[in-house]
């Protein structure tokens, strides 16, 4: 078992675990990094494909990021490219044009005086795409930018609540980890802190351990992805006949 780690210390290491960047609050995918949505389910299946793919190679041995690095690219850049993936995935769990109403949102973030209007954005894209009920499962990411604002603003009782819900939705969303510590540690919240670090991404230097982390995240998230795609098989199919293509989970 990884040795028990003070709040600094998972704090230090949720700064620097996910291609060694802090990832939490952050800013939204490049507009030219986007995923194109096409409305077929093949195309749903690929992108929901994506999360095993891009997910596997957080593992720095990862053949296909061996060949990044034989080119010239540094292992951090790799892990960078990586991370960039999976955020960009997330982004587009809803398509296209959802994606690029959230990065508008969030090019305001840098101006206080826009929070608040912010704030009632992410929570209208919320209402919009996870119901009453706030299923995050749905689009996690409007949630997790609320989380980071709510942070920003000094809530972080109300951060971290969002923190949760994502992570009980979405244990391997590294974004939200790193958060949920940053969150707990400035509520002095040292067990938090603790229990958290423990769940994150382990650094490239632990390299045992983040394949065991990669390997027991990506069988969740299999298994979630599948219960959620029998779950929501009608819609989906309701979803096709009306040509929504923002369908596919992640």
């Amino acid at each position: 078992p990884r040795a028990a780690r003070g709040p600094e210390q998972s704090l230090k290491e949720a700064q620097i675990r996910n291609g060694g960047l802090l990832r939490w609050p952050r800013l939204a995918p490049s507009e030219d990094s986007g995923c194109r949505v096409t409305q077929s389910a093949q195309a749903r299946r690929g992108r929901r494909g994506g999360i095993r793919t891009w997910t596997r190679r957080l593992d720095p041995s990862h053949p296909e990021n061996i060949e990044l690095q034989a080119s010239g690219l540094s292992e951090l850049g790799v892990q960078e490219y990586v991370t960039s993936q999976l955020w960009d995935l997330w982004y587009s769990e809803r398509g296209e044009a959802n994606k690029q109403t959230l990065m508008t949102i969030d090019k305001g973030l840098g101006n206080r005086q826009m929070w608040e209007a912010i704030e009632l954005r992410y929570r209208e894209l919320i209402d919009e795409h996870c119901g009453q009920e706030d299923d995050v499962r749905v689009w996690t990411e409007p949630a997790n930018r609320l989380a980071t604002l709510l942070f920003l603003m000094g809530r972080h009782a109300e951060s971290k609540t969002w923190c949760e819900r994502i992570l009980e939705s979405k244990p391997w969303h590294t974004g939200a980890l790193s958060g949920v510590v940053m969150v707990c540690t400035k509520m002095n919240d040292l067990e938090g802190a603790r229990a958290y670090g423990e769940l994150c991404l382990p650094p490239t230097s632990e390299i045992s351990e983040r394949k065991k982390w990669i390997e027991r995240n990506v069988d969740i998230a299999e298994a979630r992805l599948a219960a959620l795609e029998k779950e929501k098989a009608e819609v989906l199919r309701k979803n096709d006949d009306a040509g929504d293509s923002g369908t596919a989970w992640q």
